[in-house]
């Protein structure tokens, strides 16, 4: 790509952050990377907002089309994190996470950003009967969006990346034809729930003997293509069970998988930043597996 352009900030920025997941990173990634996005109105992108896929009042998406006529076009569907506790699809005055569905669209996609019931209310298995319902909304409707329901990249992050690979691995809320997706691309979430020991999102929701829910071995077991993501400056924990996934699709399908160390990037820059780096790695894998 020679005319690739990059506007993510000195690595060094990033990395002098710090690797923790608390407020003072989360403000200081959104303060670096906010002003580098552009602002509605977005050239050639159409937002449905807060569209109805269920009863309750989580159960919303926004959805990221072009602006002109399409057809056929693969879902890029979001699930953001937030420790089951916190989180929402787009942040209040902020281009996060819309910089995905519009970074979709541009990239020959439709984008959906969906949010999810959540903690102290709704623990396991709310968010998997969650994910399984937009997913069913999106098949039922997204062609009248210029999508293809029969091609949905389900991307997730963080407590987002655990829940969705949970849904895959749990074939209670799958319909006949199984997950219902075309790949799945996971970005520091966790997944082989003994080795996390007592984290502390995990045994508020998915309870006590939480290890019981892990989702590793759904995931390889599925057969579904996976993208594994990490960033250089996470805590150990995130970039070991990135790790542990990663090695049991090697054992599974005997060749590497797609596992991309996110250089430069911190728990949050890795999704906030989608869109300012031409080459970013992880976006190149989500292409390579939409087609397009």
């Amino acid at each position: 790509m020679p005319n690739a352009v990059s506007r993510l900030p000195a690595r060094a920025l990033i990395e002098a952050l710090g690797r923790s997941t608390g407020q003072e990173v989360l403000q200081g990634s959104q303060k670096l990377l906010a002003r580098l996005h552009g602002q509605e109105p977005y050239e050639g992108v159409r937002i449905s907002r807060d569209v109805t896929y269920g009863p309750d009042q989580r159960h919303r998406l926004d959805i990221y089309a072009p602006s002109q006529a399409a057809s056929g076009r693969p879902v890029l569907m979001f699930v953001h994190g937030g420790g089951f506790l916190r989180g929402d699809k787009k942040t209040p005055g902020l281009p996060f996470f819309e910089n995905i569905g519009v970074w979709a669209v541009r990239n020959g996609m439709v984008g959906v950003n969906i949010t999810y019931r959540r903690l102290p209310q709704h623990p396991h298995p709310a968010g998997i009967e969650d994910v399984a319902a937009a997913i069913a909304w999106v098949k039922a409707h997204i062609g009248d969006y210029g999508g293809d329901g029969a091609r949905i990249l389900l991307y997730g992050s963080s407590a987002g990346a655990a829940l969705i690979a949970s849904y895959v691995a749990s074939p209670s809320v799958h319909t006949r034809e199984g997950p219902g997706i075309a790949g799945l691309i996971v970005s520091s979430g966790y997944y082989d729930f003994a080795a996390m020991g007592g984290h502390e999102t995990i045994v508020p929701y998915f309870g006590e003997g939480a290890e019981r829910f892990s989702s590793l071995d759904g995931v390889v077991a599925s057969g579904v293509p996976v993208v594994v993501t990490v960033g250089e400056f996470e805590q150990r924990k995130y970039q070991e069970q990135a790790l542990l996934l990663a090695t049991a699709l090697f054992k599974r399908n005997g060749e590497m998988p797609k596992f991309i160390v996110h250089a430069g990037h911190n728990h949050y820059t890795s999704v906030m930043g989608m869109g300012l780096d031409d080459n970013d790695p992880v976006l190149t894998a989500i292409r390579l597996l939409a087609g397009v």
